[in-house]
């Protein structure tokens, strides 16, 4: 049920009637409360989810073409609507010069109608597309991040942009490639946030630290580590969350023999809905400003219908799927799934924490967080708690009414 951000506050009812062929109507009544305040237009929380640009393959589309883009457009206009970030599209993508600098003059209309339609938040600046950005290529990638960044600012969107670096470096030569890229980005363009999924604590000390080339740690929420997050927190790093498979706290957690035993929440079907709204609770309970997922609509690995087979690599349903292909319902675009709903609703959660605190009443955010999230391994899997619990949210935003 959607609200018009102007509409009156106050009680409103109605009757849901349902009237099957072959037996009796059903009736049922439908109450809703319109609180005295709006959010805003698009997610203050920090995001970045895997694009949907790969679909083509399974539409049997080519990935130019205006078919494929107008039914691409939908798919990003139902992240929006859901508080997701939409992945900056190809079709966008500006040309490239000689020199590697980006000439943003034939698709800036483009860039900001897709921006102001999807109320993008968050962009994320680009890997240079070139095949050695660390050798011969160099000067060339750095001209690339420098434009992008450039344009960016000059639009006023800099400021939340990033440089999603390298996913996993799990190996000392993959530690190695992190620095190097990091000062390469850095010499482009010391203003752009470097991220990399990596927990913010050494895998390996004989690897060495990172901290020099990270910007945003973005570790697995089964990996986060209160103490490691407030000391990048502390010199100026942010910190994000993101989920894939299913993984708990690795032996080389700090704190290890606590966690476990524990269960981060998991984001396959089998599991239950709350695990996905409650990630914006869990985030806000540890002071993570991000959240990303690896993709919306991954129907690969291999290549299937997601209805009929929802195994990712056979196994992990759901995996990297939130949206379904709407073909054969006889929808030009995507269908949500109850999964995308309930992080939707989160992210609405979120935004009453945001507005709460902007009302002096970020300590009651606190206690109702700190109700939901004791810590990452004991949250609340209650399907109810939520609710009620963003219903005293609501109530202290109102009685902090400007």
């Amino acid at each position: 049920m959607a609200v018009p951000k102007d509409a009156p506050a106050g009680q409103y009812a109605g009757v849901v009637r349902v009237a099957p062929k072959d037996t009796a109507a059903v009736e049922l009544p439908v109450t809703l409360t319109v609180w005295d305040f709006a959010l805003p237009d698009g997610p203050t929380h920090e995001n970045h989810f895997g694009g949907v640009d790969r679909i083509h393959t399974y539409l049997g589309l080519a990935r130019d073409s205006e078919e494929f883009h107008r039914i691409e457009e939908r798919y990003e206009a139902l992240l929006a609507e859901h508080r997701i970030n939409p992945a900056f599209p190809r079709r966008l993508w500006p040309a490239i010069q000689e020199d590697g600098t980006a000439d943003f003059s034939g698709v800036d209309a483009g860039i900001s109608a897709f921006v102001e339609r999807f109320h993008v938040t968050n962009l994320e600046i680009p890997r240079a597309p070139f095949g050695d950005v660390l050798g011969a290529d160099r000067e060339k990638a750095k001209n690339f991040m420098r434009s992008w960044y450039a344009y960016l600012d000059s639009k006023g969107w800099a400021g939340r942009s990033y440089h999603y670096m390298l996913d996993e470096p799990n190996t000392p030569e993959q530690y190695e490639t992190v620095r190097k890229l990091g000062a390469l980005v850095s010499e482009a363009e010391p203003r752009i946030r470097r991220l990399v999924v990596e927990q913010p604590y050494t895998q390996d000390p004989a690897w060495g630290a990172l901290d020099d080339a990270i910007d945003i740690w973005c570790p697995l929420f089964g990996f986060i580590h209160e103490p490691s997050v407030a000391a990048k927190q502390a010199q100026g790093d942010a910190v994000w969350s993101y989920t894939a498979l299913v993984q708990r706290a690795p032996a080389y957690h700090p704190g290890y023999e606590q966690v476990k035993d524990d269960h981060p929440p998991y984001w396959q079907i089998h599991f239950p809905l709350v695990s996905y709204r409650i990630a914006p609770w869990l985030n806000r309970r540890y002071g993570v400003t991000g959240l990303l997922y690896w993709s919306t609509c991954y129907w690969g690995s291999p290549d299937r219908n997601p209805w009929d087979e929802p195994g990712f690599r056979g196994y992990w349903n759901g995996e990297g799927a939130l949206l379904y292909p709407g073909n054969e319902a006889g929808i030009e675009g995507p269908v949500g799934s109850l999964r995308l709903k309930s992080l939707r609703d989160g992210m609405e959660d979120y935004e009453y924490f945001a507005l709460l605190e902007q009302r002096g009443g970020a300590d009651v955010v606190d206690a109702l967080v700190r109700e939901a999230v004791p810590t990452w391994g004991t949250w609340n899997q209650d399907p109810g708690a939520l609710p009620r619990l963003r219903e005293r949210l609501a109530e202290a935003i109102v009685a902090r009414a400007p």
